[in-house]
C-alpha cells in the first residue's frame, strides 16, 4: 500500500474509541484520522470549533484572541524555528504544525498545550500580549490591507451587524482592546464544542502518544450558530468608495454570497475555473495586489468563507471605471458554459491540493523530499473531514461532470452582488 496504512489496532487501548469510515475514529468525543507514512516528519492539523456566547462580534474577537494565545503557549514546547500555523475560519480555528522525526516526541505535549491550563496571573503578560497582537491584526484587517478592508465592508453589507459573518474571522479590534486578560482566560477554559477534529500524518511510532493526549482532552457540546438571511438590496446599488491613504490606485471588489447547499468538489472546481478565467483575462497583476491581500478571486470554501469576492486594482492616475467594468465582465462569465480544458485544469488543481490516501509513489516521493508538506496533507484531511467530503469524492474528480461545475458557477452568478471600492488619497509629488 505504497508504504502506508491506516492503523487503528495500535489505538485499541484508547478509551472511548469508535471506528468510523475512511480511517476516521472517535476518541472520547473527538474525531481522529491517522495516516501512517514514513516521510521523515509528522504533520498534525487540529480543527477547533468556534465557541458562541451569543454576541457575534464578541464571539469572533474572543475566538481570534484565544487561537493566538493557544498557539503562543503551544509554541513554547516546539523546537526552535518551528511554529504553529494558525488559521481562523468562519466557525473554526485551525492549528497546523510539522515536526521532523527526531523532534516528534514534542507533538503530544504541543497538543496538550493547546488545551491549557491557562493562568491569568502566572501568564498575565503573555495573555495581554496575545490580546494586543489580536487587536492589531484585526485593526489591520479593517483598514490597512485593501483586500481585507473591502471584505469587511462587503460582509457588513451582505449580512448586517447582528450576524457573526459580518465581522470577519478576526473580529472587532475595539472589543479586543477592551477585553480583560481574565475574560480571555475564562473563555479559554471552555472545552472544544463538538470535539476536536485532528489528522496526523507520519510514522507509526509517533501515533500512540498523540492518541493518548487526545483522549485526555474534554469535549464540550456541539456549537450552533444563528445566521441571518442575506440582504436582498444589493444589485443595482451604487458603488461607494472609501478613501485610503496607502494606495495609489483604485481598488474595486464585487462579492456574491456562497450557496447554502452543502459544499461539493464541484464547487471547489468551479472556484478554480473562475480563477483560471481571471488569470486569462488579466494576465498579470497591475501592482502590489498580493501585498494588498486582494487576489483576483478570493474564496476559501473549506474554511467556510461566506462570500466569493472578486478584486481588481485600477490604473495609477485613472478612474475606477476600468476595474469596475472588468469585474462585471468576469462576474458575467460565470453564466458561460465551462470548457472541457477549464474543467480538466481545475480538477488537476483541486486533486493535487487536496490529495487523499492512497498516495501515489510520486506524492510520497514529494513528501520525503519536502517533509514539511506532511502538515499540508494533514490540513487537507481535516478540512475535507469537517466539510464531510469523503475520500471517494476526491478520487472521483476524474469523472466530474462539466454540468456540475456549471451549476455551481450559476449559483454564484445568480446570487445578489455587493460592490465596494477604495479610492487613493495619495498625491504623487512629481505629478506622475
Amino acid at each position: 500500500m505504497n508504504g502506508f496504512l491506516f492503523s487503528l489496532t495500535s489505538l485499541a487501548f484508547v478509551a472511548g474509541l469508535e471506528a468510523q469510515t475512511e480511517g476516521w475514529v472517535r476518541v472520547s468525543g473527538h474525531s481522529l484520522r491517522i495516516v501512517e507514512v514514513d516521510v521523515g516528519a509528522v504533520g498534525i492539523s487540529v480543527a477547533w470549533n468556534t465557541r458562541s456566547f451569543g454576541d457575534p462580534a464578541a464571539d469572533r474577537a474572543l475566538a481570534h484572541a484565544a487561537a493566538t494565545h493557544r498557539a503562543a503557549c503551544a509554541d513554547r514546547l516546539l523546537p526552535p524555528l518551528v511554529r504553529t500555523q494558525v488559521e481562523i475560519g468562519e466557525n473554526l480555528c485551525l492549528y497546523t504544525v510539522w515536526l521532523p522525526d527526531e523532534e516528534a516526541a514534542a507533538a503530544p505535549r504541543w497538543l496538550s498545550a493547546l488545551i491549557g491550563p491557562f493562568d491569568a496571573d502566572a501568564d498575565g503578560d503573555m495573555v495581554a500580549r496575545s490580546l494586543a497582537l489580536s487587536a492589531l491584526a484585526a485593526d489591520d484587517a479593517q483598514w490597512l490591507f485593501p483586500g481585507e478592508a473591502l471584505q469587511s465592508t462587503l460582509r457588513r453589507a451582505a449580512f448586517g451587524v447582528h450576524d457573526a459573518r459580518a465581522w470577519g474571522p478576526l473580529g472587532d479590534p475595539k472589543i479586543l482592546l477592551a477585553t480583560k486578560p481574565g475574560d480571555l482566560v475564562a473563555s479559554l477554559a471552555t472545552p472544544p464544542g463538538g470535539g476536536l477534529t485532528i489528522a496526523v500524518l507520519g510514522a507509526a511510532r509517533h501515533v500512540d502518544a498523540l492518541a493518548q493526549a487526545l483522549a485526555a482532552i474534554p469535549c464540550g457540546p456541539e456549537v450552533v450558530f444563528a445566521q441571518a438571511p442575506v440582504s436582498k438590496a444589493a444589485d443595482g446599488a451604487a458603488l461607494a468608495f472609501t478613501t485610503h491613504s496607502r494606495i495609489d490606485a483604485h481598488y474595486v471588489a464585487c462579492a456574491m454570497p456562497a450557496p447554502d447547499a452543502p459544499l461539493t468538489v464541484a464547487r471547489l472546481c468551479a472556484v478554480e475555473v473562475l480563477r483560471i478565467r481571471a488569470r486569462s483575462r488579466y494576465e498579470t497583476p497591475r501592482g502590489n495586489e498580493a501585498l494588498a491581500r486582494a487576489p483576483f478571486v478570493q474564496h476559501e470554501a473549506l474554511l467556510g468563507d461566506p462570500l466569493l469576492v472578486l478584486f481588481r486594482r485600477g490604473v495609477h492616475g485613472a478612474s475606477a471605471d476600468l476595474p469596475r467594468r472588468e469585474l462585471e465582465e468576469l462576474a458575467g462569465s460565470m453564466g458561460l458554459l465551462t470548457e472541457a480544458t477549464e474543467c480538466a485544469t481545475a480538477v488537476a488543481i483541486v486533486g493535487a491540493e487536496h490529495a487523499v490516501p492512497p498516495y501515489t509513489p510520486g506524492q510520497l516521493a514529494a513528501l520525503r523530499a519536502a517533509p514539511a508538506a506532511a502538515a499540508t496533507r494533514a490540513r487537507s484531511l481535516v478540512l475535507l473531514g469537517k466539510a464531510r467530503l469523503p475520500d471517494g469524492a476526491i478520487h472521483a474528480l476524474v469523472d466530474l461532470r462539466v454540468s456540475d461545475v456549471d451549476a455551481e458557477l450559476r449559483a454564484f452568478a445568480t446570487a445578489a452582488k455587493f460592490w465596494a471600492g477604495l479610492a487613493p488619497t495619495f498625491v504623487d509629488p512629481l505629478g506622475g
